[in-house]
């Protein structure tokens, strides 16, 4: 059982160089009479809901993105929440690319509003995520609804002990 619970949800819609993805502000906050995943973790959930719940939807670059996720990743390992009593959810909703000339584990990339089209280099690599996490000693649930979401499993293998 878990005593806190947190969640960080990544919904981007607008890109650069790749179609807009205008169905993930409703995956995260809903649309008409349909609830949004945000609604369901803050209120669904009984006794089991998240509180906080962070959401960012719309455009957001490859800066931005990785500023927003260390900067609660390292709240919560300053925290006296960074504890195996503590779930932390991460959900993101996106375009994913790959750069195959990035070893096997380091090459899935969440893409940001200006990750390039060839050969990415800015978006969220996932393997930087994963090494970011490293240090948590919370359980980490981590949903990728993207294209190639698949080949995250690489990465953890490699980077993820136990």
């Amino acid at each position: 059982m878990f005593d806190y619970r947190v969640a960080l949800l990544f919904g981007i819609e607008t890109y650069e160089n790749y179609g807009q993805l205008r169905c993930v502000r409703g995956d995260i906050e809903g649309h008409g009479s349909q609830v949004g995943l945000k609604a369901v973790l803050e209120q669904g959930l009984g006794k089991h809901s998240f509180r906080p719940v962070h959401s960012v939807c719309g455009r957001c670059d490859a800066k931005q993105l990785g500023q927003s996720l260390k900067q609660e990743l390292d709240g919560l390992k300053a925290s006296d929440k960074n504890n195996e009593r503590t779930l932390l959810f991460l959900y993101f909703s996106a375009h994913g690319v790959t750069n195959e000339l990035q070893q096997p584990e380091d090459q899935f990339f969440i893409a940001a509003s200006d990750t390039e089209s060839d050969h990415p280099t800015r978006g969220l690599q996932f393997s930087w995520l994963l090494k970011q996490l490293q240090d948590l000693r919370t359980a980490v649930v981590c949903c990728i609804d993207c294209c190639y979401g698949g080949t995250a499993i690489v990465g953890a293998e490699h980077y993820v002990q136990g």
